[in-house]
């Protein structure tokens, strides 16, 4: 898993540094809303499984929501290299199996108040997030280089 994290870190390095090229990169702030409103799409997505208000008849789709996950992922991993430049770290340097650990325990609120105030587990948070709406970590993978490529070429593509 550490190898996958550091391919993903290093695919999400090269799109931060063409948001740069083109003066498209954020502020924590701009980072934290972005954050925010992926978040509510991936709850969205997923509501007939976490709420209980509602009927849970409504018809899940897996694909849709992996798509929200995967950009729920992209800014995580945009917030790990922002936090990583703060503390003078490489972003190799981050400790996912150690994050693992302590988090796995923790229920859905508290990943997703992870994920949102951007504190340091939050990539953590989302992978155990989406672990608990039923995806494996090689899928949640595979969403993400998939999002990246569609990234990359939306900014070629002026988007």
């Amino acid at each position: 898993m550490n190898q996958r994290i550091t391919d993903m870190l290093e695919l999400q390095y090269i799109l931060e540094k063409q948001y740069q090229f083109l003066n498209l990169s954020e502020s924590i702030t701009e980072l934290q809303l972005e954050m925010v409103t992926e978040m509510g799409e991936l709850l969205q997505a997923t509501k007939g499984i976490w709420c209980k208000r509602i009927r849970h008849d409504i018809p899940y789709d897996k694909k849709h929501t992996l798509e929200e996950l995967a950009d729920c992922i992209h800014f995580a991993l945009a917030s790990v290299l922002e936090m990583n430049q703060q503390l003078h770290m490489d972003w190799f340097e981050y400790p996912i199996d150690a994050q693992f650990e302590l988090q796995h325990k923790k229920g859905i609120n508290d990943l997703i108040e992870m994920y949102i105030n951007q504190e340091y587990g939050c990539l953590a948070a989302i992978f155990l997030i989406g672990d608990k709406f039923g995806f494996t970590f090689e899928e949640m993978y595979e969403a993400y280089k998939n999002k990246n490529k569609i990234n990359l070429q939306r900014l070629k593509d002026g988007y």
